[in-house]
């Protein structure tokens, strides 16, 4: 009798192991492994705005001198370039061109003619766009921008496509609201709208199909604060706003707003970037006020997230990464803290 219970027990224990492996097999149940890293500071010898890494992982661009100078760092000389003679000022947002010819800079200059402007790097020169235009996005030819055009005074507010340089504006839809932002979603085919959020609840989220000019609604329900879309538009990362404990987490979803999941994760979408091939995004989590940032890689077939560990010297100021930036091979993080430039390779 003594025998059969120990059969019995370990047949149970077998059974119940092998349901664990098929649940951690099939995703069902995720994993939080750990990835060790080499931590670097980039020796720019300044304090670092705007970042943006270079398609070929060679060089850094950025504004130094306190923001208003426009520089390139290159990473194997380690020499820093001026690529505009004058200065720019009150910098609030800087847009790349997907072929990094062109920069769409937004101001906050008091008294200036427009709050956008463009910025040509072949003849390096700055021209001003028109002082209507809002929130900007650019398409993946390299050569329009779309963009909320509002004007108060002849009550004109709708999405508009445009060249690069303002010209040959079309419109795509009316819009009822100020303030509206856009993300690329499904590869370029649509463009996904939202307001910003009040202090105490979220808002939905719509899309329209550039083609039919269709609008549809993406979350019905006030649960979005912001969002940043996969470089192929596929899924999006959310802040998802839960009213019940008064707080964002967050949301991982595919473009449509279907498979949407919770992750757990409390951060900004200013601390969260994506792999250029959209095949899993990096988020810099302020686990505690005074410990240094923890960073999660989470795949996006599987949700899985990883801890990317690190260490600093005793010195280092605390972490709080803003501004990640992925390599193009998918090996390197790059990111600002206090200032200044830092580098995680996974190892």
């Amino acid at each position: 009798m003594k025998k059969i219970n120990i059969y019995l027990i370990l047949g149970i224990i077998a059974f119940i192991g092998l349901i664990i492996f098929i649940l951690f097999s099939f995703g069902v149940i995720k994993t939080n492994r750990a990835t060790k890293t080499a931590f670097n500071e980039i020796k720019i010898k300044e304090k670092v705005f705007f970042p943006h890494l270079s398609q070929d992982n060679k060089s850094l661009y950025y504004f130094g001198d306190q923001g208003v100078k426009f520089k390139k760092f290159d990473f194997s000389t380690q020499k820093t370039e001026n690529l505009y003679p004058n200065d720019v000022l009150y910098i609030n947002d800087v847009l790349w061109s997907p072929d990094e010819s062109k920069i769409i800079i937004k101001n906050t200059q008091p008294y200036t003619n427009t709050s956008t402007q463009l910025l040509n790097l072949k003849d390096r020169k700055i021209t001003d766009l028109n002082k209507n235009i809002q929130s900007v996005i650019w398409s993946d030819d390299n050569q329009n921008i779309y963009y909320q055009y509002q004007d108060m005074e002849k009550n004109l507010n709708y999405l508009a496509s445009a060249k690069y340089d303002g010209s040959n504006e079309q419109k795509v839809i009316d819009l009822d609201l100020d303030n509206y932002s856009f993300a690329w979603l499904d590869n370029f085919q649509k463009i996904g709208f939202w307001r910003p959020p009040s202090d105490i609840s979220g808002v939905g989220l719509k899309q329209v199909d550039l083609k039919t000019k269709n609008i549809s609604d993406i979350f019905t329900d006030n649960r979005l604060n912001k969002i940043l879309a996969a470089p192929n538009g596929s899924h999006f990362i959310y802040n998802h706003f839960y009213e019940k404990d008064n707080l964002y987490k967050l949301s991982l979803s595919k473009s449509d707003g279907t498979e949407d999941k919770n992750l757990d994760l409390e951060t900004s979408i200013n601390k969260i970037a994506w792999a250029p091939d959209s095949s899993f995004l990096i988020a810099a989590v302020p686990e505690k006020t005074d410990q240094n940032n923890t960073f999660y890689k989470i795949d996006v077939k599987n949700n899985k997230k990883t801890t990317l560990e690190y260490s600093i010297e005793k010195n280092q100021d605390i972490i709080k990464a803003e501004n990640l930036i992925i390599s193009s091979d998918n090996k390197t993080l790059y990111f600002i803290s206090n200032d200044l430039l830092y580098s995680l390779q996974f190892l």
